[in-house]
C-alpha cells in the first residue's frame, strides 16, 4: 500500500512539475496561436500578453479588442493592416496598446503608439493646408517624426501645443512650404528640420525655444530671424544659404556653430572684413592674401573655410593668429591651399581636420590629396606643434619673438598699402 501511495505522489509531483515547466516555457517564449482560434487576427502570445501580427479580414471598419482569448492585447505589429491598407477605418485602439505603424484615416497619417502617446510618423495626404491633430484614439500627439512631411507638396502646417518634439528632417525638401505654426512650448528645432524649404520665408520661433539644430533651416527662404530671449544654441550651418537679411536677438545666444549664417545676405552686408559675433570670428571677407586677426578675437570658428562657388573667403597665403585666441574649430582652414597659419601657444584647442591635409610621407602618397600643402608655424612643444605631428601636417618651428616680428611686419605692410 505504501509503495502504491508513493508512486501516486511521485506521479502527481511529476505532472505538476511538467505543468510548471510547460507554463514557464510558454510564458517566456513566443507562442503562435492557430488562426481559427483568434480570427480575424493572427496572434502570438508572449509573457501572458497578446500581440496582433496581422489583420485577416476584408472588413474595413475595425475596433481592436482589449482581450483575445481572455488575454490582454499589448501590441500591434507594424505591417498588421497591410491587407486593407489606407482603406481601413480603425475606430478604436484600447488604452495601453502599442503599435509600430498604424494608419489614421481622418488625419491621413500614420502613427506610432507608445503607451498613451502618439507619434506622427508620416503624412500620406495631398492637402496644401494641414493641421496636425492633437489627439488620435484617445492619445495625445506628442511628436512629429523624421521625414514625416519630407518632400511633400504641403504649403501650410499648424502644429498643436501637445507636440513637444519635432525630429530632424521632419520637413526636409518641402519646397512649397510657406508657413509653419510651431507650438509655443517647443524647446528645440532639430537637425535639418526645415532643410531646403525654399519657399519658407518667415517663421515665428517659439518663446521657449532653446536650441536650433545643425542645418535646421539650411537652404530655406527665410529672410528675417527674430530669436527669442530663451535661445542658447544655434548649430552649425543652421541658416546657411538662406535669404536671411536681418537677425534680432543674437546677443542672447551662448553658442553659435560654424557657418551658421554662411552664404546669407546678412553676412554679405556685414560691415568690415571680419564677421564676428561677440569675440568669435566666423568669416574673413576681406581681399588681402596676408591676414592679421584682431586681438579682440578669442576663437576662430570656420572662418577661412572655402566653399566651392562662394566669393568669400578668398584664397589667403598667410594668417597670423594673435595671443588672444584660445581655440580654432574643425575645418576652419579647409580648402585653403598652400596657406601658412601662425599659431601661438595660447591656442590650446584645435578641432579635428582644421586643415584637412595628409603629409606627403603618409600612405596616401606624395603631397596633399586636395591641393598644395598647408603649414603650421608655431613654437616648439606648443599645442599646435603636438597637433601638427598627430595630424601628419607640415609645420615649421619658430620662436615667439620671430612670430611677433613677422606679424608686425605684415601689419606695417597693410597700413602702408592703405
Amino acid at each position: 500500500m505504501k509503495t502504491n501511495k508513493g508512486i501516486k505522489i511521485a506521479a502527481v509531483f511529476g505532472i505538476l512539475s511538467f505543468l510548471v515547466i510547460l507554463g514557464y516555457y510558454l510564458f517566456s517564449h513566443w507562442v503562435h496561436v492557430p488562426q481559427w482560434l483568434t480570427f480575424p487576427y493572427d496572434v502570438s502570445i508572449y509573457r501572458g500578453k497578446a500581440v496582433i501580427n496581422e489583420y485577416l479580414s476584408e472588413e474595413r471598419e475595425i475596433s481592436i479588442p482589449e482581450k483575445i482569448m481572455g488575454i490582454k492585447v499589448c501590441n500591434i505589429n507594424e505591417d498588421a493592416f497591410n491587407r486593407v491598407g489606407e482603406d481601413a477605418v480603425i475606430l478604436e485602439i484600447p488604452e495601453g496598446v502599442g503599435a509600430g505603424k498604424v494608419y489614421h484615416q481622418e488625419s491621413q497619417s500614420y502613427y506610432w503608439l507608445i503607451g498613451n502617446d502618439a507619434r506622427m510618423l508620416e503624412y500620406a495626404g495631398n492637402e496644401k493646408k494641414y493641421e496636425v491633430q492633437e489627439e488620435v484614439w484617445g492619445r495625445k500627439v506628442t511628436k512629429i517624426c523624421s521625414s514625416c512631411f519630407g518632400n511633400s507638396n504641403i504649403e501650410e502646417v499648424t502644429i498643436p501645443e501637445t507636440v513637444t518634439d519635432i525630429d530632424g528632417f521632419a520637413f526636409e525638401g518641402c519646397t512649397n512650404l510657406k508657413q509653419v505654426m510651431l507650438p509655443s512650448n517647443l524647446e528645440q528645432i532639430s537637425v535639418a528640420t526645415f532643410w531646403n524649404c525654399r519657399n519658407l520665408k518667415q517663421i515665428i520661433l517659439p518663446p521657449n525655444l532653446e536650441r536650433i539644430g545643425n542645418a535646421a533651416f539650411e537652404g530655406s527662404g527665410l529672410e528675417n530671424i527674430d530669436l527669442p530671449e530663451s535661445i542658447k544654441e544655434i548649430g552649425y550651418s543652421a541658416f546657411e544659404d538662406t535669404a536671411v537679411k536681418k537677425i534680432a536677438g543674437l546677443e542672447n545666444v551662448e553658442y553659435i556653430g560654424d557657418y551658421a549664417f554662411r552664404g546669407t545676405p546678412w553676412e554679405e552686408d556685414y560691415e568690415g572684413d571680419f564677421v564676428c559675433i561677440g569675440d568669435v570670428l566666423y568669416m574673413y571677407k576681406g581681399d588681402d592674401d596676408v591676414v592679421v586677426i584682431p586681438t579682440t578675437i578669442r576663437e576662430i570658428r570656420g572662418a577661412f573655410y572655402r566653399k566651392e562657388g562662394s566669393l568669400y573667403p578668398i584664397s589667403v597665403k598667410k594668417v597670423f593668429v594673435p595671443d588672444s585666441v584660445r581655440a580654432i574649430s574643425a575645418y576652419s582652414f579647409e580648402n585653403q591651399e598652400g596657406i601658412e597659419v601662425y599659431i601661438p601657444a595660447s591656442v590650446t584647442e584645435l578641432g579635428d581636420s582644421c586643415f584637412f591635409y595628409v603629409d606627403k610621407d603618409s600612405i596616401f602618397g606624395d603631397g596633399a590629396w586636395d591641393g598644395e600643402p598647408r603649414t603650421i608655424v608655431t613654437t616648439s612643444a606648443s599645442p599646435a606643434h603636438v597637433y601638427a605631428k598627430e595630424q601628419s601636417l607640415h609645420y615649421r618651428i619658430s620662436t615667439r619673438d620671430e612670430m611677433r616680428e613677422e606679424m608686425e611686419e605684415a601689419l606695417r605692410e597693410q597700413n602702408d598699402g592703405e
